[in-house]
Protein backbone atom coordinates (compact mmCIF):
# COMPACT_ATOMS: atom_id res chain seq x y z
CA UNK A 1 0.00 0.00 0.00
CA UNK A 2 1.67 3.08 -1.05
CA UNK A 3 1.74 6.43 1.26
CA UNK A 4 -0.66 8.39 -0.36
CA UNK A 5 -3.15 5.64 -0.25
CA UNK A 6 -2.18 4.98 3.13
CA UNK A 7 -3.10 8.38 4.24
CA UNK A 8 -6.82 8.53 2.39
CA UNK A 9 -7.60 4.71 3.93
CA UNK A 10 -6.27 6.69 7.30
CA UNK A 11 -8.70 9.16 6.73
CA UNK A 12 -12.00 7.31 5.84
CA UNK A 13 -11.85 5.07 8.12
CA UNK A 14 -10.10 6.33 11.78
CA UNK A 15 -13.43 7.65 13.03
CA UNK A 16 -14.74 3.98 12.78
CA UNK A 17 -11.64 2.54 14.09
CA UNK A 18 -11.77 4.55 17.32
CA UNK A 19 -14.85 3.86 17.54
CA UNK A 20 -14.16 -0.08 17.31
CA UNK A 21 -11.27 0.59 19.87
CA UNK A 22 -13.71 2.22 22.73
CA UNK A 23 -16.00 -0.48 22.41
CA UNK A 24 -13.08 -2.55 23.02
CA UNK A 25 -13.11 -0.66 26.47
CA UNK A 26 -16.35 -1.64 27.71
CA UNK A 27 -16.77 -4.49 29.76
CA UNK A 28 -20.34 -5.81 29.89
CA UNK A 29 -22.30 -7.07 32.96
CA UNK A 30 -23.66 -10.80 32.58
CA UNK A 31 -26.35 -12.39 34.52
CA UNK A 32 -26.84 -16.12 34.85
CA UNK A 33 -29.64 -18.00 33.22
CA UNK A 34 -31.79 -18.73 35.92
CA UNK A 35 -31.96 -14.80 35.79
CA UNK A 36 -34.99 -13.24 34.07
CA UNK A 37 -33.29 -11.54 30.98
CA UNK A 38 -35.90 -8.50 30.71
CA UNK A 39 -35.62 -7.63 34.56
CA UNK A 40 -34.25 -3.94 34.63
CA UNK A 41 -34.92 -3.79 38.58
CA UNK A 42 -31.98 -1.77 39.82
CA UNK A 43 -33.08 -3.45 43.39
CA UNK A 44 -33.87 -6.79 42.20
CA UNK A 45 -32.46 -9.49 44.32
CA UNK A 46 -33.58 -12.64 42.16
CA UNK A 47 -36.67 -12.90 40.11
CA UNK A 48 -36.43 -15.90 37.60
CA UNK A 49 -35.02 -18.57 40.47
CA UNK A 50 -36.76 -17.49 43.56
CA UNK A 51 -34.49 -14.57 45.98
CA UNK A 52 -31.35 -14.82 46.60
CA UNK A 53 -30.49 -17.35 49.89
CA UNK A 54 -27.73 -17.75 51.43
CA UNK A 55 -26.72 -20.63 53.63
CA UNK A 56 -25.79 -20.73 57.19
CA UNK A 57 -22.26 -20.85 56.87
CA UNK A 58 -22.07 -17.89 54.84
CA UNK A 59 -24.87 -15.86 57.34
CA UNK A 60 -22.52 -17.01 60.09
CA UNK A 61 -19.29 -14.78 58.71
CA UNK A 62 -18.66 -11.68 60.37
CA UNK A 63 -19.00 -8.30 58.28
CA UNK A 64 -15.95 -7.99 56.93
CA UNK A 65 -15.51 -11.56 55.85
CA UNK A 66 -19.02 -11.09 54.09
CA UNK A 67 -17.40 -7.97 51.86
CA UNK A 68 -14.38 -10.19 51.06
CA UNK A 69 -16.74 -12.58 49.56
CA UNK A 70 -18.87 -10.13 47.94
CA UNK A 71 -15.97 -8.42 46.35
CA UNK A 72 -14.09 -11.69 45.45
CA UNK A 73 -17.74 -12.74 43.80
CA UNK A 74 -18.09 -9.85 42.20
CA UNK A 75 -14.09 -9.97 40.17
CA UNK A 76 -15.05 -13.77 39.54
CA UNK A 77 -18.26 -12.23 37.27
CA UNK A 78 -21.01 -13.71 39.87
CA UNK A 79 -24.79 -12.51 39.39
CA UNK A 80 -25.17 -9.45 40.33
CA UNK A 81 -28.30 -10.45 42.72
CA UNK A 82 -25.83 -12.80 44.82
CA UNK A 83 -23.30 -9.84 45.09
CA UNK A 84 -25.73 -7.73 46.09
CA UNK A 85 -27.26 -10.20 48.55
CA UNK A 86 -24.18 -10.66 50.00
CA UNK A 87 -23.69 -6.89 50.59
CA UNK A 88 -27.03 -6.38 51.89
CA UNK A 89 -25.83 -8.83 54.55
CA UNK A 90 -22.92 -7.51 55.24
CA UNK A 91 -23.97 -4.10 55.90
CA UNK A 92 -27.40 -5.25 58.04
CA UNK A 93 -23.99 -6.70 60.50
CA UNK A 94 -22.13 -3.22 60.20
CA UNK A 95 -25.54 -1.94 61.88
CA UNK A 96 -23.67 1.97 63.15
CA UNK A 97 -20.70 0.74 63.16
CA UNK A 98 -18.35 4.32 62.28
CA UNK A 99 -15.46 2.75 60.63
CA UNK A 100 -13.24 2.19 57.57
CA UNK A 101 -14.55 -0.58 56.54
CA UNK A 102 -18.04 -0.40 57.07
CA UNK A 103 -17.58 3.00 55.06
CA UNK A 104 -15.16 1.36 52.15
CA UNK A 105 -18.35 -1.57 51.81
CA UNK A 106 -20.66 1.35 51.47
CA UNK A 107 -18.69 2.98 48.50
CA UNK A 108 -18.10 -0.60 46.69
CA UNK A 109 -21.75 -1.45 46.75
CA UNK A 110 -22.74 1.84 45.07
CA UNK A 111 -20.20 1.57 42.38
CA UNK A 112 -21.27 -1.82 41.46
CA UNK A 113 -24.77 -1.45 41.76
CA UNK A 114 -25.72 2.58 41.23
CA UNK A 115 -27.42 3.65 44.33
CA UNK A 116 -26.67 7.22 45.28
CA UNK A 117 -28.13 6.72 49.05
CA UNK A 118 -25.59 4.55 49.42
CA UNK A 119 -22.81 6.61 48.25
CA UNK A 120 -23.86 9.35 50.37
CA UNK A 121 -23.97 6.83 53.52
CA UNK A 122 -20.02 5.88 52.40
CA UNK A 123 -19.43 9.62 52.63
CA UNK A 124 -20.98 10.49 55.70
CA UNK A 125 -19.59 7.46 57.61
CA UNK A 126 -16.17 7.86 56.35
CA UNK A 127 -16.34 11.56 57.31
CA UNK A 128 -17.36 10.14 61.07
CA UNK A 129 -14.53 8.03 60.86
CA UNK A 130 -11.92 10.48 60.10
CA UNK A 131 -12.62 12.57 62.88
CA UNK A 132 -11.38 9.62 65.14
CA UNK A 133 -8.59 8.54 63.23
CA UNK A 134 -4.92 10.21 63.47
CA UNK A 135 -4.35 13.71 61.17
CA UNK A 136 -1.21 12.03 59.71
CA UNK A 137 -2.16 8.85 59.42
CA UNK A 138 -2.69 5.69 56.59
CA UNK A 139 -6.16 4.99 58.42
CA UNK A 140 -7.23 8.81 57.70
CA UNK A 141 -5.64 9.18 54.58
CA UNK A 142 -7.79 5.98 53.18
CA UNK A 143 -11.04 7.39 54.62
CA UNK A 144 -10.62 10.63 52.52
CA UNK A 145 -10.02 8.41 49.53
CA UNK A 146 -13.44 7.00 50.06
CA UNK A 147 -14.70 10.48 50.62
CA UNK A 148 -13.15 11.53 47.75
CA UNK A 149 -14.33 8.59 45.72
CA UNK A 150 -18.00 8.61 47.06
CA UNK A 151 -17.87 12.35 45.94
CA UNK A 152 -17.11 11.50 42.60
CA UNK A 153 -19.39 8.84 42.30
CA UNK A 154 -22.16 10.52 43.63
CA UNK A 155 -21.83 13.65 40.53
CA UNK A 156 -21.89 10.33 37.78
CA UNK A 157 -24.77 8.89 39.19
CA UNK A 158 -26.66 12.78 39.32
CA UNK A 159 -25.43 12.57 35.59
CA UNK A 160 -25.10 9.26 34.08
CA UNK A 161 -27.54 8.39 31.44
CA UNK A 162 -27.65 12.00 30.38
CA UNK A 163 -27.43 12.35 26.64
CA UNK A 164 -24.90 14.84 25.56
CA UNK A 165 -26.06 18.66 23.61
CA UNK A 166 -22.91 17.17 21.62
CA UNK A 167 -24.77 13.75 19.96
CA UNK A 168 -28.09 15.50 19.02
CA UNK A 169 -29.10 17.18 15.82
CA UNK A 170 -31.62 18.95 16.84
CA UNK A 171 -29.77 21.04 19.81
CA UNK A 172 -32.32 20.93 22.40
CA UNK A 173 -32.64 23.32 24.80
CA UNK A 174 -33.35 21.35 28.15
CA UNK A 175 -30.76 18.86 27.12
CA UNK A 176 -28.32 21.35 26.95
CA UNK A 177 -29.47 22.88 30.38
CA UNK A 178 -29.51 19.02 31.78
CA UNK A 179 -25.37 18.56 30.51
CA UNK A 180 -24.20 21.29 32.88
CA UNK A 181 -23.07 20.57 36.15
CA UNK A 182 -24.90 22.54 38.23
CA UNK A 183 -22.46 24.72 40.57
CA UNK A 184 -23.20 22.29 43.59
CA UNK A 185 -21.73 19.28 41.31
CA UNK A 186 -19.05 21.03 39.83
CA UNK A 187 -17.57 22.05 43.44
CA UNK A 188 -18.52 18.38 44.75
CA UNK A 189 -16.28 16.81 41.56
CA UNK A 190 -13.34 19.02 42.19
CA UNK A 191 -13.32 18.40 45.52
CA UNK A 192 -13.53 14.95 45.55
CA UNK A 193 -10.66 14.92 42.69
CA UNK A 194 -8.89 16.68 44.43
CA UNK A 195 -9.13 14.29 47.75
CA UNK A 196 -8.36 11.64 45.70
CA UNK A 197 -5.19 12.99 44.82
CA UNK A 198 -4.17 14.06 48.16
CA UNK A 199 -4.89 10.87 49.76
CA UNK A 200 -2.85 8.88 47.39
CA UNK A 201 -0.43 11.02 47.45
CA UNK A 202 -0.32 10.60 51.18
CA UNK A 203 -0.08 6.78 50.67
CA UNK A 204 2.68 7.25 49.02
CA UNK A 205 4.83 9.49 50.90
CA UNK A 206 6.68 9.04 54.94
CA UNK A 207 5.09 10.35 57.82
CA UNK A 208 7.13 13.02 60.44
CA UNK A 209 9.22 10.19 61.82
CA UNK A 210 10.15 8.64 58.51
CA UNK A 211 8.26 5.52 58.10
CA UNK A 212 5.57 4.73 55.06
CA UNK A 213 2.42 5.04 56.01
CA UNK A 214 1.81 2.78 53.31
CA UNK A 215 2.91 2.07 49.61
CA UNK A 216 -0.47 2.79 48.18
CA UNK A 217 -0.47 0.34 45.50
CA UNK A 218 -3.50 -1.46 46.27
CA UNK A 219 -5.01 2.25 46.48
CA UNK A 220 -4.30 3.15 43.52
CA UNK A 221 -4.90 0.17 41.24
CA UNK A 222 -8.77 0.04 43.02
CA UNK A 223 -9.35 4.31 42.47
CA UNK A 224 -7.95 3.76 38.60
CA UNK A 225 -10.46 0.88 38.11
CA UNK A 226 -13.18 3.17 40.14
CA UNK A 227 -12.67 5.63 37.95
CA UNK A 228 -12.16 3.82 34.42
CA UNK A 229 -15.59 2.16 35.63
CA UNK A 230 -17.57 5.75 35.53
CA UNK A 231 -16.32 6.00 32.15
CA UNK A 232 -16.71 2.38 30.78
CA UNK A 233 -20.28 1.56 32.80
CA UNK A 234 -21.82 4.84 32.86
CA UNK A 235 -23.28 7.51 29.71
CA UNK A 236 -21.62 10.24 30.99
CA UNK A 237 -21.74 13.61 29.50
CA UNK A 238 -18.57 14.21 27.49
CA UNK A 239 -16.78 17.45 29.64
CA UNK A 240 -17.51 15.16 32.83
CA UNK A 241 -15.71 12.25 31.20
CA UNK A 242 -12.67 13.97 30.78
CA UNK A 243 -12.54 15.76 34.30
CA UNK A 244 -12.38 12.10 35.60
CA UNK A 245 -10.22 10.65 32.75
CA UNK A 246 -7.99 13.49 32.80
CA UNK A 247 -6.89 12.86 36.56
CA UNK A 248 -7.26 9.21 36.24
CA UNK A 249 -4.63 9.83 34.04
CA UNK A 250 -2.56 11.95 36.21
CA UNK A 251 -3.35 9.21 38.95
CA UNK A 252 -1.57 6.69 36.56
CA UNK A 253 1.34 8.69 35.25
CA UNK A 254 2.72 9.18 38.92
CA UNK A 255 1.81 5.55 40.03
CA UNK A 256 3.71 4.14 36.83
CA UNK A 257 6.35 6.30 37.17
CA UNK A 258 6.06 8.52 34.12
CA UNK A 259 6.09 11.27 36.00
CA UNK A 260 9.40 12.45 36.95
CA UNK A 261 8.51 13.19 40.89
CA UNK A 262 7.38 9.70 41.40
CA UNK A 263 11.20 8.69 41.20
CA UNK A 264 11.65 10.42 44.49
CA UNK A 265 9.00 8.05 46.16
CA UNK A 266 10.94 4.83 45.88
CA UNK A 267 13.91 3.60 44.03
CA UNK A 268 11.62 0.53 43.82
CA UNK A 269 10.17 0.89 40.20
CA UNK A 270 13.75 1.68 38.93
CA UNK A 271 14.71 -1.37 40.03
CA UNK A 272 11.64 -3.60 38.47
CA UNK A 273 8.74 -2.13 37.33
CA UNK A 274 5.64 -2.94 37.92
CA UNK A 275 3.94 -4.19 34.84
CA UNK A 276 0.56 -4.64 36.08
CA UNK A 277 0.08 -1.20 36.95
CA UNK A 278 1.32 0.23 33.61
CA UNK A 279 -0.92 -1.92 31.89
CA UNK A 280 -3.55 -0.14 33.78
CA UNK A 281 -2.11 2.71 33.30
CA UNK A 282 -1.34 2.75 29.79
CA UNK A 283 -5.15 1.67 29.79
CA UNK A 284 -6.22 4.95 31.13
CA UNK A 285 -4.04 6.75 28.68
CA UNK A 286 -6.54 5.00 25.66
CA UNK A 287 -9.68 6.22 27.19
CA UNK A 288 -8.74 9.74 28.22
CA UNK A 289 -7.23 9.90 24.67
CA UNK A 290 -10.33 8.68 23.52
CA UNK A 291 -12.17 11.25 25.21
CA UNK A 292 -10.09 14.01 24.87
CA UNK A 293 -9.97 13.51 21.13
CA UNK A 294 -13.33 13.07 20.54
CA UNK A 295 -14.38 16.44 22.61
CA UNK A 296 -16.79 18.68 20.76
CA UNK A 297 -15.77 21.85 23.08
CA UNK A 298 -11.75 22.06 22.13
CA UNK A 299 -11.21 18.49 21.50
CA UNK A 300 -7.62 17.74 22.37
CA UNK A 301 -4.71 18.19 18.83
CA UNK A 302 -2.17 15.88 18.00
CA UNK A 303 0.99 17.14 20.44
CA UNK A 304 -0.96 17.29 23.52
CA UNK A 305 -1.77 13.48 22.92
CA UNK A 306 1.92 12.86 22.08
CA UNK A 307 2.87 14.60 25.16
CA UNK A 308 0.86 12.75 27.90
CA UNK A 309 -0.40 9.59 25.64
CA UNK A 310 3.83 8.96 24.55
CA UNK A 311 4.63 7.10 27.66
CA UNK A 312 1.98 4.79 27.61
CA UNK A 313 2.54 3.95 23.76
CA UNK A 314 6.27 3.95 24.47
CA UNK A 315 5.90 0.84 27.13
CA UNK A 316 3.19 -0.75 25.14
CA UNK A 317 5.72 -0.87 22.29
CA UNK A 318 8.02 -3.09 24.56
CA UNK A 319 5.47 -5.59 25.46
CA UNK A 320 5.33 -7.34 21.89
CA UNK A 321 4.40 -10.66 23.47
CA UNK A 322 1.04 -9.44 25.31
CA UNK A 323 -1.77 -9.32 23.03
CA UNK A 324 -3.71 -6.87 25.31
CA UNK A 325 -0.78 -4.52 25.44
CA UNK A 326 -0.84 -4.52 21.37
CA UNK A 327 -4.28 -4.33 21.33
CA UNK A 328 -4.17 -0.65 23.61
CA UNK A 329 -1.09 0.35 21.68
CA UNK A 330 -3.13 -0.20 18.38
CA UNK A 331 -5.79 2.15 20.05
CA UNK A 332 -3.52 5.06 21.03
CA UNK A 333 -1.84 5.12 18.00
CA UNK A 334 -5.20 4.97 15.93
CA UNK A 335 -5.98 7.93 18.14
CA UNK A 336 -2.67 9.97 17.15
CA UNK A 337 -2.98 9.18 13.57
CA UNK A 338 -6.60 10.78 13.25
CA UNK A 339 -5.20 13.99 15.22
CA UNK A 340 -1.33 14.26 13.93
CA UNK A 341 -0.58 17.52 11.94
CA UNK A 342 2.40 15.84 10.18
CA UNK A 343 1.46 13.70 7.93
CA UNK A 344 4.36 11.76 8.08
CA UNK A 345 4.04 11.04 11.85
CA UNK A 346 0.24 10.36 11.15
CA UNK A 347 0.58 7.34 8.54
CA UNK A 348 3.64 6.34 10.93
CA UNK A 349 1.56 5.78 13.93
CA UNK A 350 -1.20 4.41 11.50
CA UNK A 351 1.25 1.83 10.06
CA UNK A 352 2.36 0.82 13.61
CA UNK A 353 -1.58 0.35 14.79
CA UNK A 354 -1.84 -2.05 11.97
CA UNK A 355 1.44 -4.00 12.85
CA UNK A 356 0.61 -3.55 16.52
CA UNK A 357 -2.67 -5.05 15.71
CA UNK A 358 -1.55 -8.07 13.20
CA UNK A 359 0.86 -9.40 16.29
CA UNK A 360 -1.72 -9.49 18.42
CA UNK A 361 -3.62 -11.08 16.11
CA UNK A 362 -0.60 -13.68 15.75
CA UNK A 363 -0.72 -13.94 19.49
CA UNK A 364 -4.22 -14.58 19.66
CA UNK A 365 -5.96 -15.18 16.81
CA UNK A 366 -9.21 -16.59 18.29
CA UNK A 367 -9.59 -12.56 18.89
CA UNK A 368 -12.40 -11.39 16.62
CA UNK A 369 -12.05 -7.86 17.93
CA UNK A 370 -8.82 -7.51 16.29
CA UNK A 371 -10.03 -9.38 13.33
CA UNK A 372 -12.88 -6.36 13.10
CA UNK A 373 -10.24 -3.61 13.80
CA UNK A 374 -7.71 -4.61 11.19
CA UNK A 375 -10.67 -4.63 8.69
CA UNK A 376 -11.44 -1.20 9.67
CA UNK A 377 -8.16 -0.17 8.73
CA UNK A 378 -8.18 -1.96 5.44
CA UNK A 379 -5.05 -4.37 6.39
CA UNK A 380 -4.13 -8.10 5.71
CA UNK A 381 -4.22 -10.69 8.98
Amino acid sequence: MTQDSRGSKRGATSSSAVASADRTLKRPRGRNKDHSADCDDAECTGCASGAVVLDSEVLALDARELVAMAWQEHEDGADRAVVAKLYETALDKFGDEVSFAHADALLRFADIVGYADFASEALRTAEKAEKAAEADSAAAARLMLVQGRARVLLVCLNHANWRDPQDDDGGDDAGESAAVLAPTDKDMLIRGLDQISDALHRLHQSDSHGNAVGSGATETRDTLLALLAQDETRSLVGHLRIAILDRALDLASVAAGWRREADAVSDDNKRKPNNTMLLLASRVAVAWALAATASSDSPADGETVKTRAGPATKYLETCESDATACKLNAQLLVVLSSVLDDEDEAIAAYDGAIDALQRAHKLDPADNDVVCQLEDLGADL
